[in-house]
């Protein structure tokens, strides 16, 4: 008796592991626990190779390195409490940033915030109790990418 109910058990059991045939991860969890654990570990070089680069000037690519850094230096040794993907609101999207008092835009066009929720004390002036660092995200040919940025062509460029 014993046997025939270990047994059922166990084919109940089986059956149920039957059930979970997306066990792979998604795109979109394979891309934040990269990012995740690049920013755990103060990776800029793991950071940067989910930054899509293509067309960037070699200017704003070395900004953008450097404000990477200057974000993962002041955030010190504090704890990823979590790392989310979030869609933008189409409404609350920027289309143009300055930089240098040059207008430059994201590059692929965000679709989503990549947000980091920090908690302890920063180096951030103040030393907050907690904070999020966010970064743009977007979509090139079905992968997720960070956003980076290119001028804003003018009259005179084109």
């Amino acid at each position: 008796m014993v046997n025939k109910t270990v047994l059922a058990m166990v084919s109940v059991f089986l059956a149920g592991c039957h059930e979970i045939p997306d066990a792979k991860p998604t795109e979109e969890q394979k891309f934040v626990g990269a990012f995740r654990t690049a920013f755990e570990n103060r990776d800029v070089k793991g950071i940067e190779s989910l930054v899509y680069w293509n067309e960037v000037p070699d200017d704003l690519k070395q900004d953008y390195l450097a404000r990477i850094k200057a974000v993962l230096a002041l955030s010190g040794n504090l704890p990823v409490r979590g790392v989310s993907l979030e869609p933008i609101k189409e409404e609350s999207a920027k289309k143009e940033i300055l930089i240098h008092g040059r207008a430059a835009e994201l590059h692929p066009p965000a679709t989503h915030l990549l947000r980091v929720e920090l908690t302890g004390k920063s180096n951030f002036p103040g030393g907050s109790a907690s904070g999020n660092v966010e970064f743009p995200v977007g979509v090139v040919d079905h992968k997720i990418v960070i956003c980076s940025q290119v001028w804003v062509k003018t009259d005179t460029d084109r």
